[in-house]
């Protein structure tokens, strides 16, 4: 089992990174992806609901540190997001890139929306406009890179789930 988180933070370890260093210079007209939400996506995906969460609270407290005007509601909307693909993923079929990338965008939705209330509980308008104009473009970003690391190590990467079909 200690094998196991090993493996998935360093895999984390690294998409935080990506997402830290890489990022800013891979944005296009200010639109940047998440490599972190794309790392649990995938980390979730693989390993279920409970790892997905714990991992998702944890790369939410590192990205906090980094940028602490939203250390509690980035590991929330992650741990929440993550929990949330984790239950819906153990139900549907994950061996079409078509549902893999609705999960994707349901889990960037989920993250935004936590994301901007916890942040903002002052006025949801505002945390609507922001999840609009602000997650929704990054959101796409991701979901297009992740779609093409689904489709480059989908069959290694998801074999542990059972997925034959990648």
């Amino acid at each position: 089992m200690r094998s196991v988180w090993w493996r998935v933070a360093l895999l984390m370890g690294f998409f935080l990174i990506l997402d830290d260093k890489v990022s800013a210079h891979m944005s296009i007209a200010g639109v940047r992806p998440d490599f972190a939400l794309a790392g649990l996506f995938l980390i979730t995906m693989r390993d279920g609901a409970a790892v997905g969460a714990w991992v998702g609270f944890a790369s939410g407290l590192f990205i906090g540190v980094a940028t602490p005007e939203g250390l509690g509601a980035r590991a929330l909307s992650l741990a929440v997001s993550a929990f949330f693909l984790g239950r819906v993923s153990e139900h549907v079929d994950i061996g079409s890139h078509v549902v893999v990338t609705i999960l994707l965008i349901l889990m960037g939705v989920a993250d935004a929306v936590v994301f901007e209330l916890a942040g903002n509980l002052s006025s949801p308008w505002s945390a609507l406009a922001r999840i609009v104009t602000v997650h929704a473009p990054n959101l796409a970003y991701t979901a297009v890179l992740t779609l093409v690391l689904v489709v480059a190590f989908g069959r290694r990467f998801l074999a542990a789930r059972g997925v034959r079909r990648y």
